[in-house]
């Protein structure tokens, strides 16, 4: 049984755990933002992370997100009548391996491998918001200052 692909994917997660979170779209490991139309000016915006400890990082980008799509949706304003925040907390134990080879001078060598136990947390941030042409009565964010704001604050393009 080959256990390359199994490797790979596993020094691959690792690295991507020590890396800070980007601000992209969701993609095939489950990080970047996603939203879903609940209404005809509502949506749920999601924005999940790869790091715990970017907790403050991965509820700004999930902000972000909630201003760009109220500017595609031709909105100016936005307010959110929801939010949350969570971490799936996942492990993985890796197999043990014993390998027995005999060495040049004829004496048998055992090794063996394995047995770690690696813990990842995903933070997830979601708020549900409605998009607002005009400004409403009460506090509401202005979609264009949160997306100069935000950008500036991590350096965005």
């Amino acid at each position: 049984m080959n256990c390359l692909p199994k490797v790979v994917v596993i020094l691959v997660s690792l690295q991507l755990l020590g890396c800070a979170t980007q601000y992209q779209p969701m993609n095939i490991w489950s990080v970047g933002y996603s939203e879903t139309q609940l209404g005809e000016n509502i949506y749920k915006v999601s924005f999940q992370g790869n790091d715990p400890s970017e907790k403050v990082r991965i509820e700004d980008f999930t902000l972000l997100r909630c201003a760009e799509l109220a500017l595609e949706k031709g909105a100016s304003w936005f307010i959110i009548i929801g939010s949350g925040y969570s971490e799936n907390v996942s492990s993985y134990t890796a197999p043990v391996t014993t390998t027995t080879i005999t060495s040049p001078s004829g004496y048998p060598v055992t090794t063996t491998s394995g047995g770690q136990t690696y813990i990842s947390a995903t933070p997830t941030s979601s708020n549900t918001i409605v998009l607002l042409k005009d400004k409403p009565a009460g506090f509401s964010y202005e979609a264009a200052f949160v997306v100069k704001s935000i950008k500036e604050k991590y350096k965005i393009k």
